[in-house]
């Protein structure tokens, strides 16, 4: 989601085509700096009045992780969204260091990894990555996919779809709705989205630090319910189906469960956290970075896993099928959210294993 250096913004406004002019190869993060350095060309160059997406469209985020790395470019952000995310990281000087924000001429822009991630974009093992600053993160990322570049034709559209496999899925966009998104220029924050959140229980894991939005109450009430047991309870029997055909091989050395050793995150959804505490026990919070249901050799709490653990093999040969069935699941996962009318939650699971024990009052509203 980032513009490419060294390609002349004429150049790019000429072709206005799809992706491909923009730097598109690979994976890109695409534009952000023709859509926002491009708001002047937006009005030079509108979109025809009988828009192709009249109808609306759909796209739903499976947090893949591929419109936040690729090559070299640029997430452009203002002054108020530099003191946003350092608020919410709770710097004092409501700033960011040279290491995480880069000025370009006049403006800035989020630095990256020498591997083309953004800085704030955290590894995970199951096939998922997670932004560190997601309630916060800027508007050139909230506004994904509904760019105007993206939006030029059918074929644009698709072109960009065949990487981000979160759109032509999920909820329905309108017209209007997707028009909004494109001309967007600013933001506010949501009630959810706060800026400094209560940290974790005293005795935990500082490293982890505090986990945005947790809708601890709505997570307890769903684990009451029949029918989000019974959902989930075929979700998983589905997976495991999908997931044997694929004849994976675990060597059970629990290197997927030991997540601070080997630098992987292991991020959770409303739904699998509610059907984690119907089905036993909730689990003392951590303090070595690593799954407490994961000792003796085995998994204590297996018939009851999360999606990820399911889907992550170490065996190489499973490298080629276990990201695209991560996210073709946690696509179905998220529609699932909204067909049993739970508020989706996307987080980290030691954080929220964190979160489940502090007292009523603390949670978040």
């Amino acid at each position: 989601m980032r513009a490419t250096p060294g390609r002349p913004f004429s150049i790019t406004v000429a072709a206005w085509g799809c992706n491909r002019y923009a730097g598109f190869g690979g994976w890109n993060r695409f534009s952000g700096g023709i859509r926002r350095a491009g708001w002047i060309a937006v009005g030079l160059l509108q979109l025809t009045s009988e828009k192709w997406y009249k109808e609306g469209l759909r796209f739903a985020c499976t947090a893949c992780g591929n419109c936040c790395t690729g090559a070299p470019g640029y997430v452009w952000v203002t002054r108020e969204e530099v003191r946003r995310i350092a608020r919410y990281l709770q710097r004092q000087d409501d700033w960011l260091s040279p290491e995480i924000l880069r000025r370009v001429g006049f403006k800035y822009s989020l630095a990256e990894r020498n591997n083309g991630d953004c800085v704030f974009l955290e590894p995970a093992c199951n096939g998922r990555r997670g932004c560190r600053i997601y309630p916060v993160r800027p508007l050139q990322c909230r506004t994904w996919p509904f760019w105007t570049i993206n939006l030029k034709s059918p074929a644009c559209w698709a072109e960009v779809a065949e990487a981000c496999p979160g759109m032509n899925t999920g909820r329905e966009y309108s017209v209007d709705e997707v028009e909004g998104l494109r001309l967007k220029k600013e933001w506010e924050l949501e009630k959810g989205d706060r800026s400094v959140l209560p940290g974790r229980p005293e005795g935990c894991c500082a490293q982890n630090g505090p986990v945005p939005f947790f809708p601890g109450a709505e997570i307890w009430q769903a684990a009451q319910r029949a029918d989000v047991v019974a959902a989930m309870r075929s979700f998983y029997a589905q997976t495991n189906r999908l997931i044997a055909a694929h004849e994976p091989v675990c060597r059970n050395r629990g290197r997927c469960c030991r997540f601070g050793e080997f630098s992987y995150r292991l991020y959770v959804t409303t739904l699998e956290v509610a059907y984690y505490l119907a089905g036993g026990p909730l689990a003392a919070p951590a303090c070595d970075d690593a799954c407490p249901h994961a000792y003796d050799g085995a998994c204590h709490a297996r018939d009851r896993r999360f999606l990820g653990c399911r889907v992550f093999f170490c065996d190489p040969a499973s490298q080629a099928w276990q990201g695209p069935l991560a996210e073709q699941r946690l696509a179905c996962l998220r529609r699932l959210h909204d067909e049993l009318h739970v508020r989706y939650f996307y987080a980290d699971w030691m954080r929220v294993l964190a979160r489940l024990h502090e007292k009523p009052g603390q949670e978040d509203a």
